[in-house]
């Protein structure tokens, strides 16, 4: 009865999946009599974040079937909040059901929002920390990071990247000998202080070896250490992503260090559902998706051309905000080398008006018409209707972590292999191991059984 009466208030006519369902007992637990105002606390934070929570250990509905024709989806992941296209407000429902059959439906609206100088509870409270420390010797970068240890261990992550950063910045070189080469920099990148000892730990372990070395230090978590760097020699250039750096789930931690950026964006735009096509890039579904689900999901993305390039140069100006107003990296030059790039370059850099971009980008007949939606250069080139070429198009993505045998890329595997074929693009080089490319579904398939290969769906 509770969601027949949800969904006759808020069903609409496209059935898209347009409102997100969550429960503030998934997070904290059963709080009895106050489940109340821990509800209307929580759903308040999410509408003054603009952010969506993603529901712990979520798998799906005990009845699924009372769910069909629903507008209704549950966020496995948290994600910005997005307005639905046309939306101009955001809203939030509170739905409570007591013992004694009592029933109350409590209905909010966003209002104030957090200012480019408040700080984002994720910077606060969560997320990666930086620890930049400097000195002269490699011995003295070993005492300091045991002493880096020891402030973590004791006052915690976040007061330890306080600290660390506060004497970084009073740190200078001027004390140093004449003659004395100038001091060197390690920073460190960690999300716990478990993870900051790995960090540690492996910085001291190759230190001494990398301190007059060329090739430097690099963890996966971002922990770096350059012996000579290019700061004081060269210059800085932004260098801009092409079109195929979208992905799903991209940028939701972003938002929760700097909320402002959903006003910045929306400020650029005549429409912002338009910049982030959040259907494509945030996965919407009642039911947990399983491992094909989303590599199918994650192809659809990456081979559909309008929400590639709308959510890539959305991105590329969220981080390009980030860079210049926040961090305060100011570019010398920017760079972009082909259509995507060069577009994430001139939206970022406000040298083209992104108000203008519904009309000469998302409606345009080159990507609507022509290369993606209908399919008409396709089915023009192949003699075949738009039908039969939007039917039998197939966008395959290979990934194999440990490598062709025998190439030192799967481009080069493309190249030698496939180039003949008439029907076989190349169409994204993603890393030396992954790879997009498209064909023609009934060419393909005697070739992918033939190499023992499959392609996604």
């Amino acid at each position: 009865a509770e969601i027949a009466g949800l969904t006759k208030a808020y069903n609409n006519s496209d059935g898209l999946l347009t409102c997100a369902l969550g429960s503030n007992k998934a997070h904290i637990g059963h709080t009895f009599s106050a489940s109340g105002i821990a509800s209307i606390i929580k759903t308040s934070l999410s509408l003054y974040y603009r952010f969506l929570p993603g529901v712990p250990a979520w798998d799906g509905p005990d009845h699924l079937d009372s769910f069909k024709d629903t507008p209704f989806y549950v966020p496995g992941e948290s994600r910005p909040w997005v307005p639905e296209k046309g939306q101009k407000t955001r809203h939030a429902a509170i739905s409570g059901l007591a013992c004694d059959g009592t029933a109350a439906h409590l209905i909010l609206a966003e209002a104030g929002h957090p200012s480019k100088d408040e700080t984002g509870p994720f910077i606060q409270k969560g997320g990666e920390r930086i620890f930049p420390i400097k000195s002269a010797s490699f011995t003295e970068m070993i005492q300091k990071l045991d002493l880096l240890n020891e402030t973590a261990s004791i006052s915690g992550l976040a007061d330890a990247s306080d600290q660390a950063c506060e004497e970084f910045e009073g740190d200078n070189d001027k004390a140093l000998p004449t003659g004395q080469a100038g001091k060197k920099v390690v920073v460190l990148v960690a999300k716990s202080v478990e993870a900051l000892l790995k960090e540690i730990q492996f910085v001291q372990k190759n230190i001494e070896d990398a301190w007059n070395s060329e090739k430097g230090l690099l963890t996966p978590a971002g922990s770096c250490f350059a012996a000579d760097p290019l700061a004081e020699k060269g210059k800085v250039a932004l260098m801009y992503p092409g079109s195929g750096s979208a992905y799903q789930g991209m940028g939701t931690g972003i938002f929760q260090a700097f909320p402002e950026l959903h006003d910045f964006l929306a400020s650029r735009v005549n429409d912002v559902s338009n910049a982030f096509f959040s259907h494509d890039l945030y996965q919407r579904s009642l039911v947990k998706p399983d491992t094909d689900q989303r590599v199918s999901r994650e192809l659809e993305l990456q081979t559909n051309a309008l929400p590639m390039m709308a959510s890539g140069c959305t991105y590329a100006a969220a981080y390009t905000r980030i860079l210049q107003e926040y961090l305060k990296v100011k570019g010398d030059s920017v760079l972009g080398c082909s259509m995507g790039e060069t577009s994430a370059m001139w939206y970022s850099q406000e040298v083209w008006d992104a108000h203008l971009a519904d009309e000469k980008f998302l409606e345009a007949p080159l990507f609507k018409e022509w290369v993606g939606g209908d399919m008409k250069l396709l089915a023009k080139h192949w003699n075949v209707s738009e039908q039969e070429a939007r039917d039998n198009w197939l966008s395959s993505l290979i990934r194999l972590p440990q490598g062709m045998i025998g190439y030192k890329t799967l481009a080069e595997w493309y190249e030698r292999e496939l180039s003949d074929e008439k029907r076989i693009f190349l169409t994204f080089i993603h890393t030396d191991k992954e790879i997009i490319f498209q064909d023609i579904r009934m060419t393909s398939s005697g070739f992918w059984t033939a190499m023992e290969f499959v392609p996604c769906p």
